[in-house]
């Protein structure tokens, strides 16, 4: 397995709602090349990136995120898997029933629908 390191720089106002301005947050992250076969492999970015954009831009920072990555990974690289350290979507209150017991996921479209609200491509899937 090998790995990369990458440095990013982002506007706040990218990031998080209700934020002007033209202040930026500068982070990184590590990317781990896991192959397949001989020639086919995913890209893991485990834990990152540490940035936790406001729930509305989390699908469009994470396909600028991919898209910025596109060049810098090898041509046969099927898929990108991102481990997210980042507050559920599904864990509000209007998630818990009565008794306060957590009714669950939606169903997977849906999940995907809220995920890549706003992206250009659409591709982001989620797996639960």
């Amino acid at each position: 397995m090998s790995s990369c390191a990458f440095d990013f720089s982002v506007r706040n106002s990218d990031l998080y709602t209700h934020v002007g301005g033209y202040a930026r947050t500068q982070a990184d992250f590590i990317v781990f090349f896991q192959y397949l076969n001989h020639e086919d492999y995913i890209a893991y970015l485990p834990y990152g990136p540490e940035v936790e954009p406001s729930e509305e831009n989390q699908g469009v920072f994470l396909e600028e995120i991919s898209e910025s990555l596109r060049s810098f990974l090898p041509k046969h690289c099927i898929a990108l898997r991102y481990d997210l350290n980042w507050e559920s979507h599904w864990c509000k209150t209007d998630d818990f029933d009565e008794e306060g017991r957590w009714i669950g996921l939606p169903k997977k479209e849906f999940q995907e629908i809220k995920l890549n609200y706003g992206t250009c491509c659409h591709n982001l899937p989620c797996f639960s």
